[in-house]
């Protein structure tokens, strides 16, 4: 009986051995990929960041476009019939 429990523990520290181990790789994996998650988040600052100079641009050039429609309509001349 003692034998069988002394190879069950043998057994169960080998398991856990193997799990150190694993944790281990995927922690390493985890480091390896920070950096990356890092570059995501910049770049998604970023990506925000151009998206509201665009939305600018784009009110900016509505307003420019509005007011060159109504300088054109207001010179061109007028028609008499």
């Amino acid at each position: 009986m003692n034998l069988r429990v002394a190879s069950e523990y043998d057994h169960q520290a080998d398991f856990a051995a193997g799990l150190r181990v694993f944790v281990e790789r995927l922690k390493q994996k985890n480091n390896n990929f920070a950096h990356y998650l890092q570059q995501i988040d910049e770049i998604d600052q970023e990506v925000t960041e151009l998206e509201a100079v665009v939305s600018t641009l784009d009110n900016y050039t509505s307003n420019l476009e509005a007011k060159i429609k109504v300088a054109c309509s207001s010179a061109a001349p007028k028609r008499f019939t």
